[in-house]
């Protein structure tokens, strides 16, 4: 019985995320397809059928002329037209409704209202969104800098809000990313208003180097060495289970909400508070999240405890030193290292963070022989001997090697910075940033397929009908807005893929035509059907290459 509960269970887990997947489709392609149909209609050609996916017609029905279907695969649809066939023969008095008898602008009218309609569906989602649910910003407050960066070099500080840069005003993180990005090798004007509220101006200089550019991709630009607008989240670790913080029934991982009442966004926060705290008081009333559980903890400080350590002594320190997780068969697993250990040595030194570990393993030489890695389990020192093996990543598109362990750290970065929404109750200016927002999404795919042309970008990051599904789904499954937010960029994509001069797309009908209106006649129809011939092949090919990818990425991925 527990057999079959369990194959129930697995399909039914397996139905509930196709549903996403087809709603998804479903809507794209009916969008589109009713573009080319509704067109047809208007120029006067008769549509034979009108069908949802290909293949074994599941639903169908006649209403006056046109044969309605929804069919068995969802990976597409068509509207065929009478008199779309290139070298057959229409009878004179049908020569009227037939699609190559209509004139050259109706034709290209029919075959590019099917791209734009999915063009336009990304624009009203996004101008739904910006009404309804808006664009999510930070405030651009300085989060935690490393002491010898040239941001905190500079005079910088965590807490500063940048007010302006070169006497331009910034609302949020992304503003002064572009600023910035856009001067390189400049010294910068940058106004501040630090933690005590006084307004001050830094002289800050600018440097080329690797930032993420008005794209999304990561290009050279301007940028500030060490300036970052994140810092850890209140997320804890506790050093051991005898600890004053164990003893309270605290645990590695539990997220601080607040303290004494007091809401706490930051590890830097949450340690302040604790450290700066009057001996006088004896006890912290912690507010804690421990996944998706709410509890209220009450530490007490150890008797005859100095003050300005209370953190430390109490048995806190930093979440990234614990192992939160482990890659299937990597070195650590191997080596068994195990969920929950404590880092606190590699190579005999004390390890101060994350990225400290990251960084001596990035620059492993295996002449130096193993990394010595002490962990705390349950209060127990274990000492390994690890030799990082080298792996494939990507990295902003691009696949790298590079040496890892397999150890995964849960330290989560947030914004320092009040988040606020932007939105719009204007249906002008929402429709306006709707349309931005397609001519962005727009840009960034033609830059895209630039890069992937130019060897920028790896050919692994094409995905087909499988990254679709598990973004369907991923998306439904953090929220609707999401969900919609997905079927607006690919609305885009839908529009730019059928533009693309290729036979068997839209964008190889209007290449026809194109050729048609300059030559004066059409194309023969051998060279027509030879083109289209090319088409199918470059399409399929793309199909298998993409489907590849998927299995690979979704089987094997690191």
């Amino acid at each position: 019985m527990s057999v079959l509960s369990s194959v129930f269970f697995s399909i039914g887990g397996f139905v509930s995320a196709l549903i996403p997947f087809i709603v998804l489709l479903g809507v794209l392609i009916f969008i589109h397809e009713l573009g080319h149909f509704m067109v047809a209609r208007w120029c006067g050609v008769k549509v034979e059928v009108f069908s949802l996916g290909f293949g074994k017609k599941l639903l169908k029905w006649k209403r006056k002329d046109t044969l309605y279907c929804v069919s068995l695969f969802p990976l597409g649809g068509y509207v065929k037209m009478f008199g779309h066939e290139y070298g057959k023969e229409v009878a004179e008095k049908d020569r009227p409704i037939a699609f190559l008898h209509k004139k050259l602008w109706q034709r290209v009218a029919i075959v590019l209202a099917g791209p734009l309609m999915n063009f336009f569906l990304a624009v009203l989602i996004f101008a739904g969104l910006n009404i309804f649910v808006g664009e999510k910003r930070a405030f651009p407050v300085i989060g935690e800098l490393a002491p010898s960066s040239v941001a905190a070099q500079s005079g910088l500080a965590y807490g500063d809000l940048i007010l302006s840069i070169d006497d331009v005003p910034v609302k949020n993180i992304r503003e002064v990313r572009e600023i910035i990005f856009e001067k390189p090798d400049t010294l910068l004007d940058i106004k501040v208003q630090n933690l005590s509220q006084q307004v001050q101006t830094k002289k800050v200089l600018s440097q080329t180097g690797p930032a993420t550019g008005k794209w999304g991709f990561l290009e050279k630009g301007g940028v500030i060495e060490g300036l970052t607008f994140f810092a850890a989240a209140a997320v804890l670790g506790v050093s051991d289970p005898n600890s004053p913080a164990g003893q309270a029934g605290l645990k590695t991982f539990d997220k601080v909400i607040s303290v004494d009442g007091k809401k706490i966004n930051t590890r830097k926060e949450l340690f302040h508070i604790l450290n700066s705290t009057p001996s006088s008081v004896s006890s912290w009333t912690l507010e804690i999240q421990r996944e998706k559980d709410l509890k209220t903890i009450v530490l007490s400080r150890p008797q005859n405890d100095p003050e300005g350590e209370e953190a430390h002594h109490l048995g806190l320190i930093r979440s990234d030193l614990f192992i939160a997780d482990l890659k299937t068969n990597g070195v650590a697993e191997k080596a068994g290292i195990k969920q929950g250990d404590f880092i606190f040595k590699l190579n005999g030194e004390r390890l101060p963070s994350w990225s400290f570990l990251v960084e001596k393993i990035k620059n492993f030489k295996e002449q130096d022989g193993a990394l010595e890695m002490e962990i705390k389990r349950q209060g127990q020192v274990k000492s390994f001997s690890l030799v990082p093996e080298i792996r494939k990543q990507m990295i902003n598109g691009v696949e790298k090697k590079s040496y890892m362990l397999g150890i995964i750290a849960q330290s989560p970065l947030i914004p320092v910075g009040e988040t606020y929404v932007e939105k719009s109750k204007n249906p002008v200016k929402a429709l306006t940033f709707g349309v931005g927002k397609g001519l962005h999404w727009c840009a960034f795919l033609f830059v895209y397929i630039k890069k992937l042309v130019a060897g920028d970008i790896s050919t692994k990051t094409l995905g087909g009908a499988i990254t679709i599904g598990r973004a369907a789904y991923d998306s439904y499954s953090y929220g609707l807005e999401y969900f919609f937010r997905l079927m607006a960029i690919l609305s885009v994509q839908l529009f730019l893929f059928n533009i693309l001069p290729i036979p068997v797309f839209d964008g190889g009908h209007l290449l026809f035509y194109v050729i048609e209106f300059f030559n004066g006649a059409p194309l023969s129809i051998k060279k027509m059907i030879i083109a289209q011939q090319m088409g199918v092949l470059a399409v399929l090919f793309l199909l298998l290459f993409t489907t590849f990818n998927d299995l690979h990425n979704w089987l094997f991925t690191w």
